[in-house]
């Protein structure tokens, strides 16, 4: 069955630039763009709030713990608490790009243009895991991290009891990365094909299939 088209957004509410995040959260879609603004609209495409979050581009966003962080080019990485959308806290503040951000289970994890994979809880920085490339997407599930940028998909391991990560596994592909159940989704190196990957350490995190578009 073809996809239609149920809603669209108002000409004179939509975003002036490219949209660069979208998270759908309690019924509510939250879209982030090169505008520098953060708007939340209903699920029929009204817009209810919005937010002017950075100066520049914002990369990415991420909700946990009632709140959506945002990070952008210009360093930052902020907090905005889901009822009101007004700057609760600036996580932090670096004179590097802020690629991506992403919550679980308690920790917020931001990706930069460096490499660096930075680990929040309550807002005190808990880890740093040294990518080597810059952060073109980032996924934490567990004791595990996906990132990516156009040549690898680096799956990397957080050891808690010893306070150390190590990278497991590295598997040729590109951003974007997702986790469905068991099996681990990204674009092949030319960004056409979709990979399907077991998401098993045991077995090595094994191709399973490829579907060719």
């Amino acid at each position: 069955m073809p996809l239609q088209i149920k809603s669209r957004v108002n000409d004179t509410e939509k975003h002036s630039l490219d949209i660069t995040a979208l998270i759908f959260n309690n019924n509510k879609l939250y879209s982030a763009s090169d505008d520098g603004k953060i708007k939340v609209w209903d699920k029929n495409l009204k817009l209810l709030d919005e937010v002017i979050a950075h100066p520049c581009s914002v990369f990415s966003i991420t909700i946990g713990d009632n709140r959506i962080y945002s990070c952008s080019n210009d360093g930052f990485v902020k907090s905005w608490p889901l009822n009101n959308l007004q700057c609760e806290e600036i996580v932090l503040q670096e004179p590097n790009e802020m690629y991506k951000v992403n919550f679980n289970d308690g920790k917020l994890y931001v990706g930069d243009d460096a490499g660096l994979v930075r680990i929040f809880c309550k807002s005190t920085m808990v880890g740093v895991l040294e990518i080597m490339h810059p952060i073109a997407d980032l996924l934490a599930l567990g004791n595990l991290i996906y990132t990516a940028r156009d040549l690898y998909v680096l799956v990397s391991e957080i050891h808690p009891e010893t306070k150390r990560m190590a990278t497991v596994k590295a598997i040729e592909g590109r951003s974007p990365v997702c986790v469905i159940g068991e099996k681990l989704c990204f674009t092949n190196r030319g960004g056409k094909d979709i990979l399907l990957h077991s998401n098993s350490k045991a077995s090595e995190f094994q191709q399973i299939a490829v579907a060719k578009v």
